[in-house]
């Protein structure tokens, strides 16, 4: 359902939910967009450029207490674009075993427009499409703004702040991008790394290695156990956020590393994202955010390194050499 609403309206709505929910939100922070619990609405910058860092390390705190985490309060997640909206999803179907994170019944996600830059592409796997959001928020002309519901909860949030239905019904706006033609043919191409393995040398050649891009990525999942000392003896185990590409996170017993070198852990993290991760999960576990465009100081951008790959294997389809 939409509704019309001015700028007193918004900060209204933003100020009812800050009332009800322990309520995170893109603010501006030491001259950077972050996503943080909203103590004063004067720093929020809804519409605002995608945060440093995703809803990962508000749902899963780093060294949270194994065995400890609340799995029952109620939060919201404010200003979400609609790429962070379909990466929390998979990322809540990936732990909704553990009891490590919240389940989707204890978040209010309330969505909002934006405008796609040049590190975007999240049209290619369909992270552009609007759902799975209880309310979400369009900018229009001068101070006004539609806010569209998706769920009983989001309609009842409205209606509590006595915001009336639009007279004229309609759906949001989509998300457009200019690479519209723009997709690939990943999962038997990345998984045929032998066919590749110069591709893969050439960019593991330019690649620190420093894990940047799985601290920016709303979907890389690696964690590690430690145990966190007592001063009466005792111990607990909490979990800490780890990347793959740190060289002891494949390491086994006697230190024998089943990921030795760095092209072996650039390959593990694109076969992940791009083939295990859709047979385990049912999706691509890239949202096209570009989160690690941005992060990544060697400048490697994930965008360029698949089309790369995806031109490899039209070549090779078309009979060229398999090494060009």
């Amino acid at each position: 359902m939409k509704y019309d609403i001015n700028k007193h309206q918004l900060g209204k709505l933003v100020g009812t939910i800050t009332g009800k929910y322990q309520t995170f939100a893109p603010q501006e922070i030491g001259g950077k967009v972050v996503l943080a619990e909203v103590k004063t609405l004067s720093n929020l910058r809804l519409f605002s450029r995608p945060t440093v860092l995703p809803f990962k390390k508000i749902l899963f705190p780093d060294r949270v207490e194994f065995g400890k985490a609340d799995g029952t309060k109620s939060i919201a997640l404010v200003g979400l674009h609609v790429c962070d909206v379909h990466a929390l999803h998979i990322f809540l179907r990936q732990f909704v075993d553990s009891k490590l994170v919240l389940r989707r019944d204890n978040i209010l996600i309330v969505a909002s427009e934006c405008e796609p830059d040049i590190n975007c592409f999240c049209e290619v796997f369909g992270a552009n499409r609007l759902d799975g959001f209880d309310i979400y928020l369009q900018k229009e002309e001068g101070d006004k703004y539609s806010a569209y519901t998706n769920s009983q909860t989001g309609e009842d949030i409205l209606d509590e702040i006595d915001i009336i239905s639009a007279e004229e019904q309609s759906n949001p706006r989509p998300i457009k991008h200019d690479d519209d033609d723009f997709e690939y043919s990943l999962e038997d191409t990345i998984s045929r790394r032998a066919d590749f393995e110069d591709f893969w040398q050439r960019i593991a050649n330019n690649c620190f290695g420093c894990g940047a891009c799985t601290a920016v990525c709303p979907l890389c999942f690696c964690f590690r156990q430690e145990y966190k000392n007592n001063i009466d003896g005792s111990s607990k185990i909490c979990l800490k956020w780890d990347s793959c590409f740190a060289k002891g996170f494949s390491e086994i017993q006697n230190r024998n590393d089943l990921r030795p070198e760095n092209v072996d852990r650039i390959y593990n993290w694109y076969h992940h994202k791009f083939v295990r991760g859709k047979r385990e999960l049912g999706r691509f576990l890239c949202v096209g955010c570009g989160r690690c465009i941005v992060a990544c100081p060697a400048n490697l951008n994930i965008k360029n390194i698949l089309s790369a790959l995806d031109e490899k294997i039209e070549r090779r389809i078309n009979g060229g050499n398999k090494n060009s």
